[in-house]
């Protein structure tokens, strides 16, 4: 119930209880009783809270199998989970490789299950391709922290 609903029923029922006991009821039956269960409440943040931890897991493990795969395609993984800086805001990419065949940096996004970029992730790897971004964090690889490169982006599954 938004704030001018709940704010309209209090004044009818207000008006209703100085016209009368009689009125008042029938003020109050229009309206259903809404009781907010709290042990529902409880749970459904448990089963999220449950959820979100092996949604993480699965990720985590995914990131794991992609720089496995990454490195045996012979691509060189110079970091992972590395910040990069675009003008508006940071992005996180899962790694930052340096392509085996082409020998240019790329940033990996790895998603698992039914996971998708979202839209800003998708926003911040259009910047980082067209504009560049600068590598930041403590875990940016030393031969690149500092520099502002253009980095496209690569969704691996």
């Amino acid at each position: 119930m938004g704030k001018k609903q709940l704010i309209g029923k209090l004044l009818e029922l207000l008006l209703a209880r100085k016209e009368g006991l009689k009125s008042a009821k029938k003020a109050e039956d229009k309206f259903p009783k809404e009781k907010p269960s709290a042990t529902k409440s409880c749970k459904d943040s448990q089963k999220k809270a449950e959820q979100l931890k092996k949604n993480k897991a699965q990720g985590k493990k995914r990131e794991l199998e992609v720089k496995k795969e990454l490195e045996a395609e012979g691509h060189e993984v110079l970091g992972s989970e590395v910040t990069i800086k675009t003008p508006k805001t940071n992005r996180r990419v899962d790694h930052l490789i340096r392509d085996g065949e082409t020998g240019k940096i790329r940033a990996i996004e790895v998603k698992s299950g039914n996971a998708e970029r979202n839209r800003t992730q998708i926003k911040k790897d259009n910047v980082m391709e067209s504009e560049g971004g600068k590598i930041i964090g403590k875990n940016a690889p030393d031969e690149l922290k500092g520099m502002t490169i253009k980095i496209p982006t690569k969704v691996l599954h």
